[in-house]
């Protein structure tokens, strides 16, 4: 896993990079298995792609490791958590939007410490508890989080930011709970592009608004899934910095771990295998 703290290496090395990926993934699009390293099993375990009629299949999404079931892109979260963020028994640790969720039930198993929340709705105040499925569950606000300031030693969060309608709001809201020292490390998706593209945005009375066809993506809370408000770029290293952070791209293009782009052959829907390492500075 390499760690790129300026966009003019990163762009560099993905160049360099994508003519090697572009003929591996071709490959393993038709490729029925192939064994993989799991770095939450630290196995060796057989993975597959599924077989799927269309041209282009998310391989983001696949290569599930046979013993655990985490797809690659929990397994890559999973192991920059690890390296980048360190939890240890005394580490007041969060993973924001994923307390009902498989890879939260595996990462407390590997972290005790590491305790989950989710957004329950506009209705509730941050820090509430909500039932769902026969438990309670607290709910936070990534643009407005119930935590004191300098409170917290890590938050993670997997594909929730390009959810939130001021993302920005969320990370300086995540910047202002971390300890001096402190570390957000997290997965969305980031495109294979310099700028963002806006797909929705909500209106003055809170209404949503699509600037794009509408993009939803699944959530275990609700039914028809999340809305997408924003189709990151590679400005938001810039734009972390801006806000204070020590800001990183974790780049993890490997056969053996199963960590593969998604494979999409369009710029706009083209998907590093990224994790984003911020660190508030000590």
């Amino acid at each position: 896993m390499r760690l790129y703290s300026d966009s003019r290496s990163l762009l560099t090395f993905l160049s360099q990079l994508n003519p090697y990926r572009a003929e591996l993934e071709a490959r393993l699009r038709i490729t029925p298995q192939i064994p993989i390293f799991c770095a939450y099993c630290n196995a060796i375990y057989p993975s597959s792609v599924r077989q799927e009629e269309s041209s282009w299949v998310d391989l983001r999404n696949e290569f599930l490791c046979e013993s655990c079931a985490m797809t690659s892109r929990e397994r890559l979260l999973f192991e920059a958590i690890t390296m980048f963020g360190g939890p240890q028994d005394d580490t007041r640790a969060f993973i924001i939007h994923e307390r009902v969720t498989p890879f939260f039930a595996k990462l407390q198993a590997r972290f005790p410490e590491v305790q989950g929340v989710e957004y329950g709705g506009p209705g509730l105040k941050p820090g509430a508890q909500f039932p769902f499925g026969g438990m309670s569950v607290q709910h936070e606000d990534m643009q407005a989080l119930s935590f004191g300031d300098n409170s917290i030693d890590l938050l993670a969060h997997s594909d929730v930011l390009e959810h939130v309608p001021d993302p920005w709001k969320a990370m300086r809201e995540v910047y202002r709970v971390l300890k001096p020292g402190g570390k957000c490390v997290f997965a969305c998706p980031i495109y294979s592009m310099q700028d963002h593209i806006q797909r929705a945005y909500l209106d003055e009375a809170g209404e949503l608004v699509f600037t794009r066809g509408p993009a939803y993506h699944g959530d275990p809370l609700r039914e028809g899934g999340v809305p997408v408000f924003y189709q990151f770029g590679f400005v938001l290293m810039d734009e972390l910095r801006e806000i204070g952070f020590k800001a990183s791209f974790a780049v993890s293009h490997s056969l053996l771990d199963g960590y593969v782009s998604n494979n999409n052959p369009y710029p706009d829907g083209h998907m590093w295998p990224f994790a984003v390492v911020c660190e508030k500075p000590a």
